[in-house]
């Protein structure tokens, strides 16, 4: 999901550098995409609607009778489409997300592509439609939920645009902070549909907490959202603690409560003790924060900081650039500026390569650390005699059948592809060898005509028929080696044709050993072309039969180490036993898991994999150098960089969203008793940046049928404000 607190305002370089990352996720300098570039791969993803079929099944009657035809059911209608007219009423900035694009796109365009364009737009609006129908249960409801979307007024230039319980909720958040002289911290990222309407296979109802404007992101380069659990267990690691907060609830019971407090409906106690938790969390999240920044030695950092002040320069001198393009300037300075852009990109790949060779020594504080962890687990595993690359849990048994599943079908089509050749290639030794029998039938009349006169030229006819069995022989010697390799492949396959039947002794003319000579003459490239087409599925078709085996044989292998391990460590085979035996593996398969991230944050550390240490800036998994506040415009990285506990009490008192204040303890406090789910309390993806409203959320989630009791008030006096 695209993150950021607020969208580039000044053409700057290092707002540059806070690109979302959904336009310049990984990118190296020279390879980032322009915000433009992005907005046309949007516009140019189309609509994956799915177009279904409706099929009438029709039972035969009882009775060994048959039943008189009759005439075929007539076809159920197909479901109307959705009303989208009402869209046309919608503010620009909704409709644009729904079609994916502007209508001062049209205006560009040649006719042709704009009735390529307005014909996706209105795909784009039904699939729009339906999708929104299985969040909030009918179209009626869409209609009514996305005509209560509005802008706040937080800022002219950049709104935030959410939906009016979600407004209403942050205005009810920025009276309680305004009381405490803090002011409601800026941000524009609210309502972002981001394409997800158009393709929510695989997505969760909960997904779609931005998509209807009931979710909220702040500050993302000083937010980021951690999901890598290499970096994770870095991070616990290192500090010691997670990079989520542990509110020490349950899912459910946490939004139970913070939806009953954003309701007023939770007991004072209930929910003081849950603040008291935020509080203790968000202290300790900071003090870790800091400390994984700091904790390397400054002496060592030089090499990261080189690579980065590299990466700076490569920006401004992008940005010089183009203001010189944007501009018109004269070609000589234009020229001028690529090549000073050429040369910073160069130094830029000489720092980075002269950093990765130094990561080992860099980054060897963190790797003691993470061999110390790793030690432990190895011993704990040793001392119960288990071998953890074997021993495997529901995921991994998961990916293992899955991986079968994936191989087999492939091997099913080539499978199919290579019989298809097998059985032309039999085919044609079928009816050489039927053209052979004829052969032979002619050659024993020749050879006893009985009271028959053979003419002269006879003595030839048998030269010539056996001239034609010498082809006919060669042509099925050709298609033993391709037989031979397919029969390889395909277990169990008939490599050979029914045994011709021997004809008796045919009377024949030169017109008929003519005949023979010419039939047995085209055989040869019909094996030819067939014969070829082996090579194309035999290899391939082999390789994935020893695929298939070796996982299947790696599958029962591992089940049964498993199943020996839980029988082991269980000390038996009676139920018992076996819970004893499964609680025990599955802890271990917990392990398993920290194991291997453990060992991948190591190796990442010391290799840059995946851009681990060095990457563009990004909101989500951000690059060691971003984490350690190395990157230009991160808002001094971290992985978690609140504003100052005081400031801005002047926006505060003017009712003024501030840019640089307000993103606090009081804040996250306020949001809380206010309804709104924290992001930075998923453990395993700790979404820092991000809040929601629980009741929005749960909306989505039961198809609409939850009431949403939020947003009646604003609702009210909204409806007061327009009356005449």
């Amino acid at each position: 999901m695209q993150r950021r607190s607020r969208p580039a305002r000044r053409d700057d370089p290092e707002d540059q550098a806070l690109q979302p990352a959904s336009i310049r996720r990984g990118a190296e300098p020279g390879t980032e995409m322009r915000p433009d570039e992005a907005v046309d791969l949007q516009r140019l993803a189309g609509n994956q609607a799915v177009v279904s079929r409706i099929m009438v099944a029709r039972d035969a009657g009882p009775g060994s009778v048959p039943a008189p035809p009759q005439p075929a059911a007539p076809a159920a209608a197909a479901p109307a489409p959705p009303a989208i007219d009402w869209i046309d009423g919608l503010p620009g900035a909704i409709q644009t997300q729904i079609d994916t694009f502007s209508n001062d796109i049209l205006a560009k365009l040649p006719v042709a592509e704009v009735n390529k364009r307005l014909a996706q737009r209105t795909a784009n609006r039904i699939t729009f439609m339906n999708t929104m129908r299985w969040l909030f249960g009918s179209d009626a409801a869409t209609q009514t939920h996305f005509g209560e979307i509005e802008p706040m007024d937080n800022d002219t230039s950049y709104p935030l645009w959410a939906h009016i319980s979600t407004r209403e909720r942050l205005l009810e958040a920025q009276a309680d902070l305004k009381a405490q002289n803090s002011p409601m911290p800026q941000t524009d990222v609210a309502l972002g549909l981001r394409g997800d309407h158009l393709h929510p296979q695989g997505l969760s109802a909960g997904w779609f907490t931005h998509a209807t404007g009931f979710a909220i992101d702040w500050k993302a380069a000083a937010l980021p959202h951690i999901k890598d659990p290499r970096l994770i267990q870095l991070f616990k690691t290192v500090t010691g603690g997670t990079p989520h907060f542990d509110l020490q609830k349950g899912v459910t019971q946490r939004l139970d409560l913070i939806e009953k407090m954003g309701q007023g409906k939770a007991t004072a106690s209930e929910s003081q003790a849950f603040l008291d938790r935020i509080e203790s969390e968000y202290n300790r999240l900071k003090a870790d924060s800091d400390k994984f920044k700091t904790d390397l030695p400054e002496t060592s950092l030089a090499p990261l900081r080189e690579v980065e002040v590299a990466r700076a320069a490569v920006s401004t001198a992008r940005w010089r650039l183009g203001r010189l393009q944007a501009n018109r300037a004269k070609k000589a300075d234009v020229t001028a500026a690529a090549d000073a852009l050429t040369a910073a990109i160069a130094t830029f790949d000489e720092k980075k390569k002269d950093a990765e060779a130094q990561l080992g020594k860099i980054f060897e504080p963190w790797t003691r650390l993470l061999d110390v962890e790793i030690a432990k687990i190895d011993k704990e595993a040793a001392d119960k005699n288990v071998d953890l690359t074997q021993l495997m849990g529901t995921f991994g048994f998961k990916e293992l059948r899955d991986k079968g599943a994936a191989l087999r079908v492939k091997q099913g089509g080539l499978e199919r592809s290579a019989r298809r050749i097998l059985a032309e290639i039999v085919e044609i030794q079928r009816q050489v060898q039927a053209l052979a029998a004829r052969v032979d039938a002619a050659k024993a009349w020749l050879a006893a005509p009985g009271t028959a006169t053979l003419p002269a030229a006879s003595t030839d006819w048998a030269t010539d028929l056996d001239a034609t069995r010498t082809r006919a022989d060669a042509v099925v010697a050709s298609l033993a080696a391709a037989k031979a390799s397919l029969g390889a492949v395909l277990p169990g396959a008939v490599l050979e044709p029914k045994p011709v039947t021997a004809l008796r002794p045919t009377p024949v003319s030169a017109a008929a050993v003519a005949a023979l000579h010419t039939a047995v003459v085209r055989f040869p490239a019909k094996a030819t072309a067939s014969t070829d087409k082996v090579a194309s599925v035999a290899k391939p078709l082999a390789d994935l039969n020893a695929a298939v085996a070796t996982n299947a044989t790696t599958l029962a292998e591992r089940t049964a180490y498993r199943e020996s391990t839980v029988t082991t460590l269980g000390g038996g085979i009676d139920a018992g036993s076996r819970k004893k035996g499964e609680k025990a593996v599955a802890d271990l398969i917990d392990e398993k898991i920290k194991w291997l991230n453990l060992k991948g944050a190591k190796e990442a550390l010391q290799t840059n994999a995946e851009g681990f240490v060095f990457k563009a800036a990004d909101v989500r998994d951000p690059a060691i150098t971003q984490l350690l506040g190395m990157m230009s415009g991160t808002r001094g990285g971290g992985m978690f960089t609140p504003d100052a506990e005081t400031g801005g009490e002047a926006e505060a008192k003017a009712g003024k969203w501030s840019d640089i204040h307000g993103f606090n303890l009081a804040f996250m406090k306020a949001m809380v008793s206010r309804g709104f789910e924290l992001g930075v309390a998923w453990a395993g993806e700790s979404d820092t940046m991000h809040f929601e409203l629980v009741e929005g959320r749960r909306l989505l989630e039961s198809g609409g049928t939850r009431a949403l009791t939020a947003g009646a008030n604003l609702r009210a006096q909204e409806a007061a404000a327009s009356q005449p």
